[in-house]
């Protein structure tokens, strides 16, 4: 073989693998690509299928809530099912599922909080500095509800449906109306929605029936007897699911509800909330 001819025998080798290793290297990306797409996909999938299960679970523990307090005198049945937080497992859908009713008086009322504890939900849960929270708070109560005289002329955003939603009539408030209040923020909001119930309710918290992150924020423990705390809209609850679907796959959704009859289990889903993911830990 001469030397011209072993020398192109060598470029056409080294040409070969080159093309070798650029197709491996285009595979092995389109094949994590399609990994990538496969995982979104299944996560989107998951989320999807937790969502409309945690609405059946809302129902299936609201209604198991009633038939455990069942006892024969309506009105001590009454009494019980508004005084406690009840909660039950299931194994539905493939999943675990933690589900517990808490009354929403252990949250941070939309349409009755007080100064204080908007700051420090604001503050110490939202992210927020104190004039920044105070700024929010002017905002707020220049859209606030008017007392008497008929319905204002001039509300608009939160002002409007607060006085739509709210002022006795026991109806759900739009919490996302509040990104239009000034002082608030995406990322505060974002940290503060699910701590806040979309009900009137009491100017601060019921820490007997609050949730971990309500409670850290206003240093204090959970009461040693849960079914001592105010009884306040005691027909508005929260309905908290976890549920895990193994390999890493668990999620969390807060069900707002209003008992419309407890007795006979008649219920309003009023705000659903997204399910949201979370590291394993003991729900609470």
């Amino acid at each position: 073989m001469s030397v011209g001819a072993a020398r192109q025998s060598g470029t056409a080798i080294a040409l070969v693998m080159w093309l070798l290793s650029v197709m491996t290297i285009t595979v092995a990306g389109v094949v994590s690509l399609s990994r990538d797409d496969v995982s979104l996909a299944e996560a989107q999938l998951t989320t999807a299928k937790a969502y409309y299960l945690g609405k059946g679970v809302a129902r299936l523990v609201m209604r198991d809530r009633v038939l455990s307090a069942q006892s024969g005198d309506a009105s001590a049945e009454q009494g019980a099912l508004s005084s406690r937080v009840f909660s039950r497992r299931y194994t539905l859908g493939g999943a675990q599922i933690d589900a517990r009713v808490l009354p929403a008086s252990g949250f941070v009322s939309l349409l009755g909080s007080d100064d204080e504890t908007w700051i420090t939900l604001l503050t110490k849960v939202g992210g927020l500095d104190t004039s920044a929270a105070r700024q929010f708070l002017g905002g707020l109560s220049e859209q606030a509800l008017i007392q008497g005289g008929g319905a204002p002329t001039n509300l608009t955003g939160f002002g409007a449906y607060k006085y739509k939603y709210g002022g006795g009539t026991g109806g759900g408030a739009v919490i996302e109306s509040l990104l239009a209040v000034q002082g608030m923020t995406r990322d505060a909001y974002e940290r503060i929605r699910r701590s806040i119930a979309p009900f009137s309710g009491p100017p601060r918290p019921d820490l007997s029936f609050a949730p971990a992150e309500i409670r850290a924020a206003f240093n204090e423990r959970p009461s040693n007897n849960p079914s001592g705390g105010a009884r306040t809209q005691t027909d508005s609850f929260c309905v908290e699911v976890r549920m895990n679907f193994g390999e890493g796959n668990l999620l969390e959704q807060r069900i707002w509800v209003v008992a419309q009859d407890a007795i006979t289990d008649a219920l309003n889903l009023v705000k659903v909330e997204r399910p949201v993911r979370v590291f394993a830990k003991s729900v609470g």
